[in-house]
């Protein structure tokens, strides 16, 4: 799914979130551009990452920063930095550049009526929900957060389609990791059993160790 097409992002901000998405990227079979201001960070993100993740330093909030690398030539732009006006003002600059582009703000509070903006597409938060998040809504995946349990646990929402293995079967013969478990099905407002039928377009409710969380997309979206 995530390596049907060879994409290029854009990630400003150099700090862990922002190397874990580049990380994550690269493991997927994309092209991460990490953008960071701070010179000693770009030195160390130069050191210490992959030879196939670029470094670029630069303010992501400046027109100029965005012509090498090309910004017409991305897929989407990620403002993952420690600032939330900074990475909004990071997709107001993209989007004024590129109109089509997809744009990624990370919040690090519950996102107001202030924050809307209409060249974010989509915000992370809570914002230690971290970089696996930030790449499904980069790439427009319909899996989202639903909520922080500070812990090594993700609940997230996994819309099902018929392409996926799961669809037509109740869960107690569907083979979920057991790292994972099935909450609800939201659409049907019922709690998930095994008797529970994974209907196509429907989303569940999940419990799961961020390791097996590609595991369930498969398995629930094909």
């Amino acid at each position: 799914m995530y390596r049907d097409t060879d994409l290029q992002l854009l990630i400003a901000g150099g700090g862990r979130v922002g190397r874990k998405t580049a990380e994550l990227a690269l493991n997927y079979g994309h092209k991460p551009v990490i953008i960071e201001q701070d010179e000693d960070v770009v030195a160390e993100l130069r050191d210490e990452t992959t030879q196939y993740t670029m470094v670029v330093q630069g303010d992501a909030t400046e027109n100029v920063t965005f012509q090498e690398p090309d910004i017409s030539e991305a897929d989407a732009v990620l403002g993952l930095t420690q600032r939330t006006s900074t990475n909004i003002e990071v997709c107001e600059t993209a989007r004024e550049l590129a109109p089509s582009i997809r744009t990624v703000a990370r919040l690090h509070r519950e996102p107001t009526a202030d924050d809307e903006s209409e060249s974010v597409d989509e915000f992370v938060f809570p914002e230690h929900a971290g970089a696996r998040v930030a790449m499904d809504l980069a790439l427009g995946t319909p899996v989202q957060p639903i909520a922080d349990l500070a812990t090594h646990l993700e609940v997230v929402a996994i819309e099902a389609t018929e392409k996926g293995p799961a669809a037509g079967k109740m869960l107690a013969d569907v083979l979920i990791p057991s790292e994972a478990t099935v909450i609800a099905d939201m659409d049907a407002e019922e709690l998930a059993d095994g008797q529970t039928t994974v209907v196509p377009g429907n989303r569940y409710l999940i419990a799961t160790e961020p390791d097996v969380a590609d595991d369930l997309k498969k398995l629930f979206r094909g």
